[in-house]
């Protein structure tokens, strides 16, 4: 009997001697392999990059994300040392006749506007959890839109060169709050074993071995532009835009995550009413969900034109829309219920799924949501035809629990007089 380790390509036979594994006949053990052995670099690159475990505690998506991510992060890196050489000329560096202090009230305003829109990103983060693939794409072009305002903005006068140079500080607060929250959420997809801090730590690793050869290469490409040839490094900059823009989509693509949010869910009921009642895979939804609602080379959103709105407070309704809460009191009278559909008097699609305090789990949710937009769509649909959908979502590889609908916290009561 022999035990072998296919992982390090090693082989223990029954006398305790461990030797290399032969594959096809031929020993593994060729001059790079015994190079690592020797020094061991394939334990501790795969240590250093690569969770414990791998490929078992992630997601099989894992692996082309990172190579991916690993090619735009290298991109964005070059990028960098050209756009900062860029501003620095623009602040008058190397120039006698530049003022000090308009150097530094232009980074004082550009470090207060940036600050300024960090706080309103996070004001908007409560979608970052559910549409982490959207929220991730939109960060990395306002990357690209900052890194290209910055880099054309000494061409420019002063004044032109100062709004530049602070719209590109906009979109590096968006790129920095939408980047790091969204970070966190796919860590969450890749990690199967309770592994979270271990996937976020070799990312980590990662990151910071691309960020060194990313800034190497940058500086290689500053030298070349800022002697004879300034006209490589446009012409780089601009093919590196574009592997970083198609490096990312190709990176949102090949994400296979199973949490239900509005666009995946929406792919999946209509699929489910126009494909004969099949339920899709996480793999096809990942080819057709949107990245960027409202580009449709990006995907389209199926529902698009109804508002649903679950869970909403009845403050913030009684504002927005008195009526509505006169609809709910008349038509909420079943104590059992586990939701309430009203539809809005103020806009046609916008329909409002308020949530009593029966409804706990993510089925219920869904259920809500589905009840809502069958209330909005023209042709009818049976409940026979949800219950049925639903049925067939829990036996997928779907995750119903928890689901990410933007669902408020709001649950109502009824409570009948004395």
């Amino acid at each position: 009997m022999a035990i072998i380790d296919r992982e390090n390509s090693l082989i223990v036979d029954s006398e305790g001697s461990v030797r290399p594994l032969r594959v096809g006949g031929a020993s593994c053990s060729s001059s790079l392999n015994c190079f690592q052995d020797v020094f061991g670099l394939k334990t501790i690159a795969r240590d250093l990059f690569l969770p414990a475990g791998y490929p078992a505690s992630v997601t099989p998506d894992y692996l082309t994300f990172q190579i991916y991510d690993s090619i735009q992060g290298l991109s964005s890196y070059i990028r960098g040392m050209l756009s900062n050489q860029s501003i620095l000329l623009g602040l008058g560096f190397g120039n006698k006749d530049a003022s000090i202090v308009s150097a530094t009230l232009s980074i004082a305003a550009k470090e207060t506007i940036a600050t300024i829109s960090s706080l309103y990103i996070c004001s908007k983060s409560s979608s970052f959890d559910s549409h982490s693939k959207q929220w991730r794409l939109a960060a990395d072009i306002c990357n690209d839109i900052a890194l290209t305002l910055q880099i054309c903005a000494p061409f420019f006068d002063k004044h032109k060169f100062l709004i530049m140079y602070l719209l590109g500080a906009v979109c590096q607060a968006v790129t920095g709050v939408a980047g790091s929250s969204t970070r966190m959420a796919l860590t969450q997809h890749f990690a199967l074993q309770q592994n979270a801090a271990n996937v976020a730590a070799c990312e980590s690793a990662q990151e910071t071995a691309i960020t060194a050869i990313g800034l190497l290469l940058g500086l290689l490409l500053a030298r070349l532009s800022e002697s004879s040839i300034p006209q490589t490094a446009i012409v780089c900059f601009i093919v590196l835009t574009y592997i970083h823009i198609h490096a990312n989509i190709k990176a949102m693509r090949c994400l296979r995550i199973t949490r239900l949010n509005r666009f995946r869910l929406g792919i999946l009921f209509h699929a489910w009413l126009q494909k004969e009642q099949q339920i899709l895979v996480p793999e096809q939804v990942a080819r057709v969900e949107p990245l960027l609602p409202g580009i449709p080379f990006l995907g389209t959103v199926p529902f698009s034109n109804m508002d649903i709105i679950i869970a909403p407070s009845l403050d913030s309704v009684q504002r927005r829309d008195p009526a509505a809460i006169k609809r709910l009191v008349d038509v909420f009278d079943d104590a059992q219920a586990m939701h309430c559909i009203v539809q809005s008097t103020m806009k046609r699609h916008r329909i409002y799924v308020f949530l009593t305090d029966r409804c706990i789990s993510g089925e219920d949710v869904i259920r809500a949501y589905l009840d809502g937009l069958c209330m909005g769509m023209s042709a009818p649909v049976s409940q026979r035809m949800v219950a049925g959908f639903i049925e067939a979502l829990k036996q997928s590889r779907w995750t119903m629990d928890p689901v990410l609908l933007n669902q408020g916290s709001s649950r109502i009561s009824l409570k009948k007089k004395e």
